[in-house]
Order: structure tokens, then C-alpha cells, then sequence
């Protein structure tokens, strides 16, 4: 009697145990683009989606495979969730992009997406294993088609953590500028940027060093500047299109004169920016400007008390900066 009851229990047991849906698994394929140095590596993509689903959904010997690719194009990072089933068909494919550059939050949205898809399909597990024990064969079908449709990770919404957002950049560069002082003049500039999408708004602190004029006479004068100017920029890789506005300081300083002085003015100054922004790094960034400038205040300096410069209308200033990139 013991001995009949002992196997009635262990065959109950072996049933529902039978009767319980297993829960799924998948192989993972995890690729990740050599120039992505500081992107989340295959172990921390694994560990953020136990994290999501509360346990491991990994396993060598699972039928199914999910193949995670993230690659980068220009300053844009794509990733690609493709879920293919034993027989190598694709089930489904779910594709992110990373306008911001920000690899790392890519990659969350991702193990976001596969964990929400993992949590659909042992759902639909659930409601097919009581179906299964009521109903005939075609039905049984019909729910293994239902199941197959929830895993695709086509079905799944983008979260909204891949929505761009404002980007910063830091730089410095050197600058060339032509009819902006008497000889040729050099300096450098300092700048602040702020953008989203394909616009931006832009800060520029310039220096100039001191340039000279020398008359027959023996008597000149040199003229330094420090100004700002404020931009805001539209782009079209690589090209970007910018108007200005920029305010200067500059100081003259007399020499070789009967009386020395050194006068100050502000002058007002128009114009618009081209520049070239080849992609180099998704952290550094290079820039090739010329803009072009239109005086609104025009100046004149004296040398014992007569006319010996005159600020052209239209000037040129060039150069090349160098910059940090913070998505």
C-alpha cells in the first residue's frame, strides 16, 4: 500500500511538473564596435538584463539566439537586435539609434528591449499552458504561433531613454585674421557649445596679439584685441553654417609720436561662419572655420593728429580648433 501510494505521488509529481512552462532562454552573440572603447562590453549588456528580468535568460544550449551588433557612424551609433529561432529563421529585429552619441544608454535601451520582449513570450506561455489541456491539437498550433509572434522584438516600443539630447563641447584654437588690424594679426579663442540635433549655440572668447604699423618716419602704433562672439550654427555633416555677432576691445598703443597714448575702443561686428567638422573620434573634434566679417563700427587711428589707419568694412578670420565632446 505504501509502495502504491509513493509511486501515485511521484507520478502526480513528474505531471506538474509537467504541466509548469519553462522558462526561456536564448544564446547571445554580442558584437561591438572595436572604435566604441568606452561602450558597455558583452558582460555588462548580460548583467543588465539579469538585472531587468530578475534572473539569467542566458544559456549556450538555448534554441533560440539573439545577436546584439552596435556600431558607429560619424558621431551617430546604431544598435541591431535581431532574435532568430533554431532553424536560423528570424523572428524579429529591433534597430536603435544613439544620435547623442551616448553608447552606453544605447545599450541599456537594449537589454531594456530584450528583457521586455522575454518577459512577452513567457507571458504567452502562461496563457497557452492552460489552453493546452483543454483544447485539441489545432489549438495547441495556434498558440505556438501566438508565442512565436511575442517573441519577435519587432513588437517591442523604443524606450524613451534613446530620445537625443543636448550635447556639450569644449574647446581652443588659433586664429588668423585679415583686415582686423593694420598687418596681419594671429591669436587664439576659447569655446563653449551647446547643441541638439543639427543646431547649436556657441561661445567664443579670442585674443589678438599685438600688430604693427611703422610709417617711413619711424613713428606706428600696435593694436591688440580680446572680444567674444556668440554664434548659433546649423549643420549638415561635415559642413556647418553659422551666423555671428562679435564685440572686440581693442587697445592701440602709440610709438615714435611727440605724444603717447594708448586709447581704447569697442567696435560691433557682423558676419557668418563657415567650417568643416570632420568625424575623427566620438569624444574629440576637429574644426576648420572662416568667417566673414562686416565692421558696423568703423575707426580711425591717428599719428600726430593725422589719419594713419582706417578699419576696413570687410574682413577675414580663420583657424583651427580643437575640442572635447560630452553627449
Amino acid at each position: 500500500m505504501v509502495g502504491l501510494v509513493a509511486s501515485l505521488l511521484a507520478v502526480a509529481s513528474r505531471a506538474n511538473a509537467a504541466d509548469e512552462p519553462t522558462e526561456p532562454t536564448v544564446r547571445l552573440e554580442y558584437t561591438l564596435d572595436p572604435e566604441l572603447e568606452d561602450c558597455a562590453n558583452e558582460q555588462e549588456f548580460r548583467a543588465q538584463t539579469r538585472s531587468e528580468l530578475g534572473r539569467d535568460p542566458f544559456a549556450d544550449s538555448a534554441s533560440d539566439e539573439v545577436s546584439v551588433r552596435i556600431n558607429k557612424q560619424e558621431r551617430v551609433i546604431e544598435g541591431r537586435l535581431v532574435w532568430t529561432d533554431a532553424q536560423g529563421t528570424s523572428e524579429g529585429e529591433r534597430r536603435l539609434r544613439a544620435a547623442d552619441g551616448n553608447c552606453r544608454e544605447l545599450v541599456r535601451s537594449l537589454s531594456f528591449a530584450l528583457a521586455l520582449q522575454i518577459r512577452s513570450l513567457e507571458s504567452a506561455q502562461r496563457t497557452a499552458r492552460p489552453a493546452a489541456t483543454t483544447q485539441n491539437s489545432p489549438s495547441l498550433t495556434a498558440n505556438h504561433e501566438s508565442v512565436s509572434q511575442a517573441a519577435a522584438p519587432a513588437s517591442t516600443s523604443p524606450p524613451a531613454s534613446t530620445s537625443p539630447r543636448a550635447n556639450w563641447s569644449l574647446g581652443f584654437g588659433s586664429s588668423l585674421g585679415f583686415g582686423l588690424a593694420p598687418s596681419l594679426n594671429t591669436g587664439g579663442l576659447l569655446y563653449a557649445a551647446v547643441g541638439y540635433r543639427a543646431l547649436s549655440v556657441e561661445l567664443d572668447l579670442q585674443g589678438y596679439l599685438p600688430a604693427r604699423l611703422q610709417r617711413a618716419d619711424g613713428s606706428g602704433f600696435s593694436l591688440s584685441a580680446l572680444g567674444a562672439t556668440f554664434a548659433g550654427c546649423g549643420r549638415i555633416k561635415p559642413l556647418a553654417l553659422c551666423p555671428l555677432f562679435t564685440v572686440d576691445r581693442w587697445q592701440v598703443s602709440g610709438f615714435g609720436v611727440d605724444v603717447t597714448r594708448t586709447p581704447a575702443s569697442t567696435t560691433a561686428q557682423l558676419g557668418v561662419r563657415v567650417a568643416l567638422e570632420p568625424a575623427i573620434s566620438q569624444r574629440f573634434l576637429l574644426r576648420i572655420r572662416a568667417d566673414g566679417l562686416v565692421l558696423l563700427t568703423p575707426r580711425t587711428v591717428l599719428l600726430n593728429d593725422t589719419p594713419a589707419w582706417t578699419t576696413p568694412r570687410v574682413a577675414l578670420n580663420s583657424g583651427i580648433d580643437v575640442g572635447l565632446f560630452f553627449p
